[in-house]
């Protein structure tokens, strides 16, 4: 590894003791080379320290920044950005997978395109166990920030490599928006640098797990995507009708539920891919977990073909 890497590898760790190995050995595994891999221990209580202490004995380019308590993943993805040598920052997450070639073709995107800040790809959803679920074939960004707002992301967070100095022109990530990271960096982005700001290969370069939990998470993250416009200008004024939501639905929502929704999503990509068998067992699942859940959600995307 070069003393000024091309790539900064920024991945934030709290508790993924069971695929944070699978997620750092496919950064091993890269076709491109030149980066250095900052791994962010997030004051995890399981076998996580260890796990990466492992490996960073057995590659230098490895190198772990620990915080003494569970700081949240902007702190922690801010700290590795500030740390960072590479003119690029590549996101990784301790549960998802890149493909060998990630790296190499987003490096020579970027390098022949100076205008774009950050490019993304298509990615291919998997399943606790690897399983592959479908495939989120991305577009290219044209939203401007009051598109972003009303529509949405258009990438997995994880799978994109941006420009450093771009990051922090904005002045990197705000923890007000701790569950909502990726939509309030692209919105300043977009006011920055203009709605053409992002771009996204084609390419399947990545691999995103849902399980359950993600959507215990997700839950609470899509209450505060459903706020960011409004927070971008007025960050006080709703942090607390905000966090009388998100008490709201840790606390209505079971894990019988959170199960139930991966189950209705992992058998809606595996319809949507051709696999009905996988999916009629993943929708027989969500329903016995959740009767009633299914029967009000579930059941009507068996009739939504």
């Amino acid at each position: 590894m070069s003393s000024n890497p091309t790539i900064s590898v920024v991945m934030g760790a709290h508790n993924e003791e069971q695929y944070i190995s699978e997620s750092i050995e496919s950064v091993l595994r890269q076709n491109f080379n030149d980066y250095e891999f900052l791994i962010i221990d997030d004051g995890s209580t399981d076998n996580t320290p260890s796990i990466i202490e492992h490996y960073s004995e057995c590659d230098d380019r490895i190198k772990i920044i620990t915080n003494s308590s569970n700081k949240g993943l902007m702190v922690s993805l801010n700290k590795g950005i500030a740390e960072a040598r590479g003119e690029y920052i590549a996101r990784m997450d301790a549960d998802d997978r890149s493909l060998p070639e990630r790296f190499a073709k987003q490096v020579q995107f970027l390098d022949a395109n100076p205008h774009t800040h950050l490019v993304g790809c298509s990615v291919r959803y998997i399943g606790p166990h690897g399983d592959p679920l479908g495939v989120w074939s991305c577009s290219p960004s044209t939203n401007g920030p009051e598109g972003l707002m009303e529509n949405g992301k258009d990438m997995a967070h994880a799978s994109v490599l941006m420009r450093k100095s771009s990051i922090r022109a904005v002045n990197g990530y705000r923890e007000p928006f701790a569950l909502a990271e990726d939509l309030d960096l692209w919105v300043r982005l977009a006011r920055k640098f203009g709605p053409k700001f992002s771009s996204v290969l084609p390419d399947i370069l990545f691999e995103y797990r849902i399980t359950p939990d993600l959507y215990r998470r997700r839950n609470i993250g899509e209450i505060y995507g459903s706020h960011v416009g409004e927070l971008v200008g007025e960050e006080e004024k709703l942090q607390a009708r905000i966090s009388a939501h998100l008490e709201q639905a840790t606390t209505e929502l079971s894990p019988a539920r959170y199960t139930s929704m991966y189950h209705i999503t992992a058998g809606r990509l595996l319809r949507n891919y051709g696999n009905n068998t996988k999916a009629a067992k993943h929708f027989l699942t969500a329903l016995r977990y959740d009767p009633a859940f299914f029967t009000k959600t579930g059941f009507q995307l068996l009739l939504d073909r």
